[in-house]
């Protein structure tokens, strides 16, 4: 069945500007870093444009999902007419399944096709030989090396696909263990597999969001509050100002002066404001869980929430004005991304103790614009569990009601109850694709929930350690600044001296 036009028109249209958006802030910041004898419309930029939007993403059709469930009830806990039958729902949820399986699908090209296949093509567009170097041999040298990747998804895939879920029959003899995997094959459409793939790839998300958003949260609006050396001082003569002044990008530091000054301010106190809610929602959360869920071998499933959640109580709320809670759905994922983003730009990329990339505007390379788009896509995929577990009920079921008799079953009045895991009827309130893809591949594979879980209190204990130092050690100062500046003069004068 269709969804009704009203439904379209309210939960697609916010959803459409919503990608338009993306599109423009992906292309803009690529710019805005892309090397600036580097702004022509090359493959490694524009490889990373559609890396970074594809990022983005799978996180802008949770709010779309949520809004779906929410509007199949009114206020009084009653279907309405394009939802009341089972069929009809059945096949609306279907529906958004598939359209996670197909962004999660270009997602996984990106990571183990479009991306290596970018960077082992685009490996000589740093280096003033690559005019030297045609694009044939190129593309062959990067299909020969991008093949390892596609083999690495394979075994992934397969490795996802065998292994069973779920335990064969104790008493059962080999033949029949067979057969269950056989049966587990067929019964679950590849899509154990494709959760096996993405909860490893989100592993690693979570060593990059413990790494750079735990400490971004932080340090990000911190930086806002204190000031670079350049914002305190917008109009003064040194060779980075003077460098500044020539770039588009700081245009507005230099004739808003003051005034720029202030709008960082207080950008970063309501950064620091909405980090500080979001970690705590998150502790209150993770003890919920240590002391309420059903245990480690169901992935810290929560069945009954007992703490009180800020965030999850102001997306509720919020979702009584259409579109709030899609609004600030997108501030939060923008807030935390550029946490990452900021992060990133100011430790670098690094593969265990070697630093693989710098990231600075206007200066970074085509390898490391494609290294920052896939820690990106890393972190976009592990960022899912991480707003399920500081938002549960509205990334659940919304604002959803069920009717809820008091009293006995013939004269009890019914009352119209917000659902929830503890109180709602599996008939009566249906769970977001989303939520249903986490808590059953969690209740599965026991093992990537439990690992999720503790590593979100590595995430918690990272971040009071970020703002401590940051306060002690960088807030004032200009080091980061020079050292930035040096490594900028030195630059400028290779690009002068290979110009000549």
């Amino acid at each position: 069945m269709l969804l009704p036009a009203s439904v379209i028109a309210a939960g697609y249209i916010p959803f459409t500007v919503v990608l338009l958006v993306v599109l423009f802030l992906s292309i803009f910041y690529v710019y805005y870093l892309v090397r600036r004898r580097h702004k022509a419309a090359r493959f490694s930029t524009w490889s990373a444009i559609l890396a970074l939007f594809a990022a983005l993403l799978t996180s802008v059709l949770l709010p779309v999902d949520v809004f779906i469930v929410s509007y199949m009830k009114d206020s009084s806990g009653n279907f309405k007419e394009w939802a009341a039958n089972a069929t009809s729902r059945a096949d609306i949820e279907d529906t958004v399944l598939w359209a996670y399986y197909v962004l999660y699908g270009l997602v996984l090209i990106f990571v183990f096709l479009f991306l290596p296949f970018s960077y082992f093509f685009s490996e000589d567009e740093d280096d003033e030989v690559d005019n030297e170097v045609g694009w044939q041999s190129r593309a062959c040298t990067a299909l020969k090396y991008t093949a390892g990747f596609v083999f690495l998804a394979v075994m992934l895939f397969g490795i996802g696909a065998v292994i069973p879920m779920q335990k064969p029959p104790p008493n059962g003899t080999e033949i029949d263990k067979i057969e269950f995997i056989i049966e587990e094959l067929k019964s679950n459409r590849g899509e154990d597999a494709l959760g096996f793939v993405l909860a490893v790839l989100g592993l690693i998300g979570m060593v990059v969001i413990i790494i750079y958003m735990g400490s971004g949260i932080a340090t990000f609006p911190m930086r806002l509050i204190c000031g670079s050396e350049s914002s305190k001082n917008p109009t003064g003569g040194s060779t980075r100002n003077e460098r500044a002044a020539r770039t588009a990008t700081k245009i507005p530091c230099l004739i808003l002066g003051g005034g720029w000054r202030l709008v960082e301010i207080v950008a970063g106190i309501a950064g620091f404001l909405l980090g500080a809610v979001f970690w705590i929602s998150l502790l209150l959360a993770n003890t919920d869980k240590i002391q309420h869920s059903l245990g480690y071998k169901t992935g810290y499933l929560l069945p009954n929430h007992t703490l009180p959640n800020p965030l999850d109580m102001l997306f509720v709320y919020a979702q009584s004005v259409f579109p709030l809670d899609y609004v600030m759905f997108v501030i939060l994922v923008l807030f935390l991304v550029l946490c990452t983003i900021y992060s990133i730009q100011r430790i670098g990329v690094w593969f265990f103790w070697l630093k693989v990339a710098r990231v600075r505007a206007g200066r970074t390379h085509a390898r490391g614009l494609l290294f920052l788009c896939l820690s990106l896509i890393y972190a976009m995929i592990a960022i899912h569990p991480l707003l399920f577990a500081v938002a549960p009920r509205y990334f659940t079921y919304g604002s959803e009601h069920f009717l809820q008799t008091n009293g006995n079953k013939t004269h009890g009045e019914a009352v119209a109850v917000r659902c929830s895991a503890e109180s709602s009827l599996p008939d009566e309130c249906i769970m977001t694709r989303a939520s249903v893809l986490l808590m059953r591949f969690f209740y599965k594979a026991w093992i990537f929930g439990a690992a999720y879980y503790w590593a979100t209190w590595i995430f918690l204990l990272v971040t009071p350690a970020a703002a401590i130092t940051f306060a002690v050690r960088d807030c004032g100062r200009s080091h980061s600044d020079d050292e930035d500046s040096l490594e900028d003069e030195l630059e400028d004068n290779d690009e002068r001296m290979l110009r000549v």
